[in-house]
């Protein structure tokens, strides 16, 4: 995102703030704004087309020489894996409900070998709101379940995640993986807090809907 903003404006500077828990277009209509530039729709998505550019030179593929800072948090794949264990008996299904484009997402998650694994999404391809693109999700997930009422499970690291997940109605897990603390996550106001994916269950994660 700041190669992109260099290359559009000069400089990276615009985009010096916490993107944490904000979409890619209202990471590019921020930073558009700062930069006293238009932030009609035509120039959001030239923005984006250079960001995602961008990520496919900074999503190494050669093993001897990573990316750097790019790893999967413990704890993912065993809760997945417990997850799937649920999917195959039609109770449960697994999506993404992310602030990324859906093709930001699946170059990210390709490249951890994760993209696979979940069957929907909501993108910020689907709306710049978090909360409208989870809701945008949680439709997809209730039609492949093909029933009503469905519960939705929000897993995430940020205040903005928390804040979404209420405003859909869906019980929140906060994961203190990111920038925020355990003690700031659980002062927030969600379900339940872990420490990392690693201490939570499947059967956990189904104690918040009931």
């Amino acid at each position: 995102m700041q190669r992109a903003f260099h290359e559009e404006t000069g400089s990276a500077d615009h985009v010096s703030f916490g993107f944490g828990g904000m979409t890619d277009k209202a990471i590019a209509r921020e930073g558009l704004t700062r930069a006293n530039r238009s932030t009609q729709s035509e120039a959001i998505d030239k923005l984006l087309a250079n960001y995602l550019r961008f990520l496919d030179e900074e999503l190494v593929h050669d093993k001897a020489h990573p990316t750097p800072g790019f790893r999967v948090l413990p704890g993912v794949n065993t809760l997945l894996d417990a997850l799937l264990d649920h999917e195959r008996e039609a109770r449960v299904t697994i999506g993404l409900g992310t602030g990324n484009l859906i093709e930001g997402a699946q170059r990210k998650l390709e490249h951890a070998a994760l993209w696979h694994r979940f069957a929907f999404g909501g993108f910020a391809t689907d709306h710049e709101d978090r909360a409208a693109l989870l809701e945008a999700g949680a439709q997809r997930g209730r039609a492949r379940l093909q029933h009503e009422p469905a519960t939705v499970i929000v897993i995430g690291d940020t205040l903005r995640d928390i804040d979404a997940a209420k405003r859909i109605g869906a019980p929140c897990l906060a994961v203190a993986t990111g920038h925020l603390s355990f003690e700031e996550l659980r002062a927030h106001g969600p379900g339940d807090v872990a420490h990392s994916l690693e201490e939570v269950t499947a059967e956990r994660l189904f104690a918040l809907a009931r």
